[in-house]
């Protein structure tokens, strides 16, 4: 029986081919190189199972998870901010120690032009008594909280001074911010006292200002008038919160009228009321004398128009032309022959009666009555020979102004000139 024998079996397991470099002919196959220096075959790299991997990455989540809630639980228990007894007890020593930056921080202020760092740490400088706790150095104290309204904690500083004087300083907290689990945020509320608003009373069309920031009218005001007596309306003005102290009022009024008063503001004296004096300086004071001289020119003419004026709605008709008539009775002779031309006031000034002072005041409705003095000039003409002789005299009138449709306006005339 011939079989051939298969020699394949006995045959070495052939290593992998090399491959030669041309250049340097060493062989260029890297895992013959290791077979030949280490004389055996590589191993191969041991992977992870799935699950050890997948055990590793849920591991190592929730090892984070742990410090992250740890940090969130632990931080808002550590931190004054979130807590409102380690805040109050930070807010104690600031006071005490007298800084009032951090007290001003730390502090619950409306939001107002006149509440700034600035003016609280000032205002705190000035007035070293109206935040302190007490004017004598505080050696012991301890801090109680007495209740909790909602957002509000109210506290109770009962204290001890070097000289042995025992007293209560009260502290009121108010929450800020309501924040997740214990991440609320606190403010102190400052004291009684020391924040108040300023109410002005001045009449309308006024501008109000306090230390340069100006504060708006707020409400139109018009009381009940006695029977018989005239309605009026004023406006009220009321500033935006502020430190109690002493502050510069301005006022400038429609009618030209400037005012400046220097006041100190406090809860127990913020309400003011405004009168303007009426001088030469007032624009008032130049529209009346522009208006005698338009009723005098006007009855010479026979014609005047009231638009150059100004008057009023009650001033128009039959007041106003019985006015006229009587300036014209003035100017005209009972001697025909006789002519007045030519009227002119050289001069003019503001009258007072005694001491006394003209004023729009806050409950005049911005009515007032500006009485002057005034020279003039004219010519007297004779329509016999033709002649003409230039005569001066001296008049007197006054003139009620009141404030309409946001002007001031003539409501009524009384002159008196000779010619």
């Amino acid at each position: 029986m011939d079989e051939k024998f298969n020699f394949e079996l006995f045959e070495a397991e052939k290593l992998p081919q090399a491959v030669s470099d041309e250049n340097n002919n060493e062989p260029q196959n890297p895992e013959y190189n290791d077979i030949i220096t280490a004389g055996r075959a590589p191993k191969k790299k041991k992977k992870l199972p799935k699950k050890a991997k997948a055990l590793m990455i849920i591991c190592a989540v929730l090892a984070c998870v742990i410090i992250a809630g740890a940090i969130t639980l632990i931080y808002p228990l550590l931190s004054a901010k979130h807590s409102p007894d380690r805040f109050v007890t930070s807010y104690v020593s600031s006071v005490i120690d007298g800084d009032w930056e951090k007290v001003y921080k730390n502090s619950s202020f409306f939001d107002s032009p006149f509440i700034t760092r600035e003016s609280f740490v000032e205002y705190c400088k000035t007035n070293p008594d109206a935040f302190a706790i007490n004017k004598s150095k505080i050696t012991d104290y301890k801090i109680e909280r007495d209740r909790k309204d909602g957002n509000i904690n109210y506290y109770s500083l009962n204290y001890i001074t070097e000289s042995g004087e025992q007293g209560v300083y009260y502290i009121t907290l108010q929450m800020t911010k309501d924040g997740f689990y214990k991440y609320d945020t606190y403010k102190a509320m400052p004291i009684e006292g020391i924040i108040t608003r300023a109410v002005i009373y001045a009449p309308q069309g006024t501008e109000i200002a306090l230390n340069g920031n100006a504060v708006k009218s707020t409400n139109i005001i018009t009381p009940t008038a006695a029977a018989g007596a005239n309605e009026y309306s004023y406006s009220e003005y009321k500033s935006d919160y502020l430190f109690a102290g002493s502050y510069e009022i301005t006022a400038t009024n429609a009618a030209g009228l400037d005012y400046s008063q220097t006041a100190d503001i406090s809860s127990d004296n913020n309400i003011f009321y405004i009168a303007l004096e009426v001088d030469e300086s007032a624009a008032l004071y130049d529209r009346a004398k522009s208006a005698i001289e338009t009723l005098y020119r006007g009855a010479l003419q026979n014609s005047i128009n009231t638009d150059e004026l100004g008057i009023s709605k009650s001033f128009e008709g039959d007041k106003f032309l019985a006015v006229l008539k009587d300036a014209e009775e003035e100017v005209y002779y009972t001697n025909e022959n006789l002519s007045v031309s030519d009227f002119e006031i050289t001069n003019a000034k503001c009258e007072k009666a005694g001491s006394d002072k003209t004023y729009i005041s806050y409950n005049s409705n911005g009515e007032t009555d500006i009485t002057i003095s005034f020279d003039y000039k004219y010519t007297l003409s004779n329509k016999v020979d033709g002649t003409s002789e230039e005569k001066t005299n001296t008049g007197f009138a006054t003139i009620k102004f009141i404030y309409q449709n946001s002007a001031y306006v003539i409501d009524n005339i009384a002159s008196r000139a000779e010619f």
